[in-house]
């Protein structure tokens, strides 16, 4: 579905953020992201979705559905992968407040020519979304009026309504409830029964390790694990991982892994 093979990018300044990354991530899968800041995890998202001209400056071959990436229109790969960026970042792409639905109904502009309008049955899967995620109770608002975790919502749902088989998440946890945290597990899981690959940039190792098929660790750009959820715990127990991120104690507990 998606591969990475030999990928190496740098920063305009020089500055080398992934190097040979070698990646093959599986159709109808959900693989965790992890590693710490500045480790390359929003860079590699941002290459796989081919968000902008300077992301199409490395080294290597992204594949998508075994088409090269860089010879791709951006409309197609918008019609086959969706980003949701960190809050820091796309908050800022909110440039005036804008009424919610209208927000959300901008995710179908992968589906759209170039002045073409949304449709009722455009707004009647806004609806669908946002009753699924649960909020519904802010129809009729604006952007301005929302708290963070409410705005985050709303971005989770201008994603879905996106419509694409490959969802990229960057940090989707952030400013989440533990209630809506465990909502958006349950969606993730649904999405992956309905054949969505989904890649999930995290911090949170517990939901790594217990909802996630696979996980990549990438450490200064490096991969420095590539497996499934359940040898990445058999290697963290046996210290076999070289990392200070995962240099951890786990323990089970109702058919669960956590952190000591």
């Amino acid at each position: 579905m998606i591969k990475a093979i030999n990928v190496s990018y740098r920063y305009s300044k020089g500055e080398e953020v992934l190097k040979n990354i070698n990646l093959n991530i599986k159709e109808g899968t959900i693989t965790a992201l992890i590693g710490s800041n500045g480790s390359g995890k929003s860079t590699l998202l941002k290459l796989i979705s081919k968000t902008n001209e300077k992301h199409l400056k490395y080294d290597g071959k992204i594949e998508l559905i075994d088409e090269n990436i860089k010879n791709m229109e951006y409309k197609k790969v918008s019609q086959i992968v969706g980003l949701l960026e960190q809050r820091n970042e796309f908050s800022d792409s909110i440039s005036d407040s804008i009424n919610i639905e209208k927000f959300i109904v901008f995710g179908k502009y992968n589906r759209k020519n170039l002045f073409e309008n949304y449709t009722e049955k455009d707004y009647l899967e806004v609806n669908k979304i946002m009753a699924e995620l649960k909020i519904d109770n802010l129809y009729g608002r604006e952007t301005s009026q929302l708290s963070g975790g409410e705005l985050q919502k709303v971005f989770i749902a201008k994603i879905l309504v996106q419509d694409t088989p490959v969802i990229l998440f960057d940090e989707p946890f952030n400013n989440l409830d533990l209630t809506f945290q465990k909502e958006l597990i349950k969606l993730l899981k649904k999405l992956k029964m309905q054949g969505k690959t989904i890649i999930i940039a995290m911090h949170e190792l517990n939901i790594a390790i217990n909802e996630c098929d696979n996980i990549v660790l990438l450490e200064k750009g490096v991969v420095n694990y590539c497996g499934t959820s359940n040898e990445f715990v058999n290697q963290v127990i046996s210290k076999t991982i070289d990392s200070e991120l995962v240099n951890i104690e786990l323990f089970q507990y109702d058919n669960k892994w956590y952190i000591k």
